[in-house]
């Protein structure tokens, strides 16, 4: 997948969860512990993810980040 469209759809997982991109609060819930921003390491955790599964589907992209934050024990919604 290509560096803009994972930006991009980090971006709007982001804004699902209603995370500031510019944040830093799921940094270590997506396995980032580096100091990034959110919608940085969102982008990462995508383009491990990526490899695996090799979807485009942006709902299940947002499925996906929920049940991981989730068994994380992060409540959502």
């Amino acid at each position: 997948m290509k560096s803009n469209i994972v930006k991009n759809l980090a971006y709007y997982l982001c804004q699902r969860l209603y995370c500031l991109p510019t944040g830093r609060e799921l940094n270590f819930l997506v396995g980032n512990g580096t100091g990034q921003q959110n919608i940085d390491a969102i982008a990462d955790w995508i383009g491990k993810n990526y490899i695996k599964h090799q979807t485009v589907d942006i709902d299940w992209w947002e499925i996906q980040l929920r049940k991981h934050l989730t068994a994380k024990g992060v409540l959502l919604d």
